[in-house]
């Protein structure tokens, strides 16, 4: 053996006994007890918010089967439903059928009800709710930081996702007449836009139909959607917004006493214009031959509002004369 490579070899004995006492020396100085080290955790909270919209839309119904188009997304597949109408004691059976986005409904005890026009109030159909997804929005509502025994760091990072939704209910409402049924336009038996229902005033006017002087008004109600509205006609001439009142549910308008005092006796058309179509009545001027009813709800307010004064003034003299 050379005597080169014999000291080679005693320097990587050497070299490597080193290296075992340094490694040692560390282990002994606790290095290797430092575990550190961190983690993350997102605590996240999620809220539903929900916006609510209404589809009202109203029925008038009528003797025999009546037919409304665009209907079907307020109904299921068909059936009887029971409705209460206010000034009826007996609840109305509705028997109705749905095809292509037509229903069709039937008054099943029609004739065992008293003459009149009635109403009921909106009902939900809860089975058409729809719901959809809007979106989503999420919020930082800052870190929380905790230290464990062991050294280590967990960060806490919290924040609240708010999912939206729109949720659309059917609401529906249904009027009624008994009796004499309203004038619709002339298309057909297969007619099946809006329809027109003489609504009393008042539970004292006298007609719903005819307008023999009075504070009350002629009140109409179309079954169209209020939204579609887009005027009032009387004898095919648009009439000006300050002859009127129009109200939801679902186009209910109000011709103002003032009004009808300016058309002549006699007949007269009245037509209640929407997107979905025109539906038009027949009302008269002077029809009834009773007296027409003059009170003036204003003028009485006015005349006890003057006695009142005047007795007070007669009351005053009094007490200077003592």
């Amino acid at each position: 053996m050379k005597k080169g490579n014999g000291k080679k070899t005693l320097r990587a004995v050497l070299a490597a006994a080193l290296g075992t006492v340094m490694l040692m020396s560390l282990a002994w100085a606790g290095v290797t007890d430092v575990t550190g080290g961190s983690k993350t955790i997102v605590n996240t909270t999620v809220e539903n918010v929900y916006t609510d919209t209404y589809d009202r839309r109203s029925f008038a119904l009528t003797k025999g089967e009546n037919t409304f188009a665009d209907a079907g997304r307020y109904f299921g597949a068909g059936g009887t439903m029971t409705v209460q109408f206010s000034g009826l004691d007996t609840p109305v059976s509705i028997t109705y059928s749905v095809a292509n986005d037509v229903v069709t409904m039937t008054v099943d005890n029609y004739d065992q009800l008293p003459d009149g026009v009635y109403s009921s109030e909106y009902r939900e159909q809860k089975d058409k709710m729809t719901t959809t997804y809007d979106g989503s929005k999420l919020t930082y509502n800052g870190t929380d930081t905790d230290y464990e025994e062991d050294g280590s760091t967990v960060e806490r990072i919290n924040e609240t996702r708010h999912d939206y939704y729109t949720r659309n209910h059917k609401m529906v409402a249904f009027t009624l007449t008994v009796g004499d049924a309203p004038v619709v336009p002339s298309s057909g038996s297969s007619y099946s836009g809006p329809h027109i229902t003489p609504l009393l005033t008042a539970p004292d006017a006298k007609s719903a139909t005819d307008y023999s002087g009075g504070i009350y008004g002629l009140t109409f109600k179309s079954s169209a959607g209020f939204s579609s509205f887009q005027g009032v006609q009387v004898d095919g001439k648009t009439i000006d917004k300050s002859c009127y009142i129009a109200e939801e549910g679902s186009i209910e308008v109000y011709l103002k006493a003032v009004y009808l005092r300016t058309l002549a006796a006699g007949k007269h058309t009245m037509t209640i214009l929407s997107s979905e179509g025109d539906a038009t009545t027949e009302f008269t001027i002077g029809g009834l031959n009773t007296a027409p009813k003059t009170f003036d709800a204003g003028v009485a307010v006015y005349g006890v509002t003057a006695v009142l004064s005047l007795g007070g003034m007669a009351w005053m003299g009094k007490k200077k004369e003592r």
